[in-house]
């Protein structure tokens, strides 16, 4: 069986979940003898990167100018765009040139470039979420929107990452439920107990948030739920996992809250994630939606107690394993942290059945349900 995978996501994450879902998918394909096949792409994806073969793949966009090596460095938008449209072309190339080569096509992401060049033969979409159709308004003239729903009826099969995105699909876009196939992601952190400095690198106990901290994602109501926690006597620190440093509007934000000196910005690694989750008092999940919610499953397998929206995915993914609140309202949040907080008993427990819940997120299961996938959508399209 041959496989091919394009460089779209990677090219637009240096880290990311989605980013690191395809990594991972990837990874463990080529451990079980399945021939992938991947053009080269211009990116800065620290999880290919990492990786021998897929970080050969990985180019620099060349700028010889001063103008647009400054572009490079700072990101900005006509630099990430040029790279975007370079990447559709060499992989459109490479596909068209070499159909020969593989016997099916799984896209990284939602741009359909790709289907001219891909002729007759068959591809697998991956849903990771259908938030732009539950919540428009923050969608609002987002072309990936249409693209993503144009290839999930063009595409031989989808598979989705949870139950209830799968329900999504059926219910907005009237796909048959037989050509869904749910794959939960696996967990790529393991617990730094015992080999983390005790209280890891911060002063104070401290809450973890990790992810992006846009509308959706309920930030800014978890800053205002927890500001008592965050601003009394005897302070706790919010430290907030992510690549992106926080913005002016953002620490205004804070100091109008009275609470600028305790929140932190990280942009961790791997290792410096799981320390961060095993040394955490709890980790909060405040979102409205998520369509996996993988730091639930990370924070499981690092043993580190969870507090969670009852929203979307978050019971699916957590079971019984965690504490859960409606998500608007901040006195139940503040109950279920001080539950774990104040309650060790309930916080040994949920530390066990974390752990345990979290041996059912693996990459070699995910890998090997995606090739039965892939085995079956060949086979049809013989």
């Amino acid at each position: 069986m041959k496989v091919a995978y394009d460089g779209q996501i990677f090219g637009m994450q240096r880290y990311g979940g989605i980013s690191r879902y395809f990594f991972e998918i990837i990874s463990h394909m080529r451990l079980l003898g399945v021939d992938i096949q991947i053009p080269r792409y211009y990116g800065q994806n620290q999880y290919a990167a990492d990786d021998g073969a897929l970080g050969r793949l990985q180019m620099e966009i060349p700028y010889p100018s001063f103008r647009n090596r400054i572009r490079a460095v700072f990101g900005g938008p006509r630099y990430v765009s040029d790279r975007l449209a370079e990447n559709r072309r060499l992989a459109n190339r490479w596909l068209a040139n070499n159909r020969h080569r593989y016997d099916l096509f799984h896209p990284t992401y939602h741009d359909p470039y790709f289907l001219p060049a891909i002729g007759r033969k068959p591809f697998v979409l991956t849903v990771h979420d259908m938030f732009q159709e539950t919540y428009p308004e923050y969608s609002l003239q987002d072309p990936l929107l249409f693209y993503k729903r144009d290839l999930i009826n063009r595409a031989n099969h989808i598979v989705a990452v949870s139950e209830n995105t799968k329900k999504q699909i059926i219910d907005f876009l009237c796909v048959p439920h037989q050509k869904i196939t749910v794959i939960h992601h696996g967990v790529s952190l393991q617990s730094r107990r015992g080999n983390a400095p005790t209280g890891s690198q911060y002063p104070r106990k401290y809450f973890l948030y990790v992810g992006r901290r846009s509308g959706y994602k309920n930030f800014h109501f978890l800053c205002q739920a927890i500001r008592p926690l965050l601003s009394g006597s005897k302070p706790y620190l919010l430290v907030c996992a992510n690549e992106n440093p926080f913005s002016g509007i953002e620490r205004s934000y804070f100091s109008g809250l009275g609470i600028a000196e305790n929140v932190i910005q990280v942009a961790a690694n791997d290792h410096m994630l799981a320390d961060l989750y095993t040394n955490a008092e709890l980790l909060i999940v405040p979102s409205l939606y998520e369509g996996f919610s993988l730091p639930i499953a990370e924070a499981f397998r690092c043993e580190c107690p969870v507090v969670a929206s009852e929203t979307s995915c978050h019971r699916e993914v957590a079971g019984d394993a965690a504490v859960f609140f409606p998500p608007k309202d901040p006195s139940a949040l503040r109950s279920a942290v001080n539950t774990v907080l104040h309650n060790q008993h309930k916080r040994d427990e949920l530390i066990e059945m974390g752990k345990a819940r979290s041996m059912q997120y693996a990459w070699e299961k995910a890998a090997k349900s995606m090739q039965r996938v892939y085995e079956s959508v060949i086979q049809e399209s013989i």
